[in-house]
Formats: structure tokens, sequence, C-alpha cells
């Protein structure tokens, strides 16, 4: 009997044995899985705060483009109607030279 039990638990340990050590291979493994898990995630929080910070700016950049457009056409507008107002007043000094 004692025999017996020692060639089941011979059985045992070689069949065993390979995945204990499978186990621990594949438990080392996945330490250094989350290990770089956590890296690249916190890479990702960095960057995504990057990100936002960026497209803040840009939106904030972007807004003063189109006042400082708007502004500029409002600008040519009424540089426009003063050089209208200029030659319509220029053509009355004309009128007026005349008749006076």
């Amino acid at each position: 009997v004692f025999i017996i039990n020692i060639i089941m638990y011979y059985d045992v340990v070689v069949t065993v044995e390979p995945k204990r050590q499978a186990l621990r291979e594949a438990t080392e493994t996945l330490n250094a899985a989350n290990t770089k898990l956590t890296a690249v995630k916190a890479l990702v929080e960095e960057l995504q705060a990057k990100l936002a910070k960026l497209m803040a700016e840009f939106k904030e950049a972007n807004d003063k483009k189109e006042k400082e457009l708007a502004e500029a056409d409002r600008c040519k507008t009424k540089l426009d109607m003063a050089q209208r107002l200029v030659n319509a007043l220029s053509a009355n000094g004309v009128i007026w030279e005349q008749t006076v």
C-alpha cells in the first residue's frame, strides 16, 4: 500500500509540478503586463491632459482670430464708407467753388 501511495504521489507530482511552474510563469508575466499597463495608463492620462490644454488654447486662439477678422471687416467697411463720403464731399466742393 505504501509503495502504491508513493507511485500515485509521484504521478501527481509529475503532473502537477509543470502546471505549478507554468502558473508561476504566467503570474510573473501577468504582473509585468499589469505594471506596463499602469505606466501606459498614466502616460495616456498625461497626454489627455496636455491635449485638453492644447485644445483649449486652440479654441481661444481661434476665437480671437475670428474676432479680429470681424473687426477687420468692420474697419474695411468703415474705410470704404469714409472714402465714399470724402469723394462725395470733394465733388460738392467743386460745385460750391463754381457757384461762389
